[in-house]
């Protein structure tokens, strides 16, 4: 069980590197702390504000470059707000999900989601979605479904795989998408 879930996720991940590989190329380089200062940074203790807050502070913090990160992580068992500038006539997410997160990062978005309709309607409506694109790459793999491609003017992965830790959704999954 937590094998497959290991698996998913080690699929995001991997598919989430891919894709902000793939949006770069503006030739910057990121700059890091010299090591003195990252010493420093890690022997301060942790602030006492709630996970949700210390998470949030972060998160809209500018990098180097002037882009912003924003998280939003459901921390209520409610479902979070999609920004008002995430797309979703190009790729939505599917009805009646529990959004549990969403990262927002140089116009690009990450949602994680779980859904209480069986995996396969899911694959159905996001295949019928990705109709409308270019599929570069697509698998199953131990009941995960993965796609990548285009959508438009944006770079997608979908990652769709069973639910197997909330008892009242039986459907989990990732939309990534970033320009193209």
């Amino acid at each position: 069980m937590k094998n497959r879930m290991a698996k998913l996720l080690l699929i995001v991940l991997i598919g989430s590197l891919l894709l902000t590989m793939a949006s770069c190329g503006s030739g910057k380089t990121q700059e890091t702390a010299p090591a003195a200062q990252q010493t420093t940074a890690a022997a301060e203790p942790a602030p006492t504000e709630t996970a949700k807050e210390a998470v949030e502070t972060e998160a809209e913090k500018e990098d180097a470059s002037g882009e912003s990160v924003d998280m939003d992580i459901s921390t209520d068992d409610k479902s979070v707000d999609l920004p008002a500038d995430y797309p979703s006539d190009v790729l939505p997410v599917y009805p009646g999900s529990y959004v549990e997160s969403v990262v927002s990062m140089d116009k690009g978005f990450t949602i994680i989601a779980h859904s209480k309709d069986d995996p396969e309607k899911l694959v159905e409506f996001y295949k019928d979605i990705m109709a409308d694109g270019q599929i570069t790459a697509e698998s199953t793999v131990d009941q995960a479904y993965t796609v990548f491609g285009t959508l438009g003017k944006y770079t997608v992965q979908l990652t769709i795989a069973p639910e197997e830790e909330r008892d009242d959704y039986q459907t989990t999954y990732a939309l990534m998408l970033f320009p193209a």
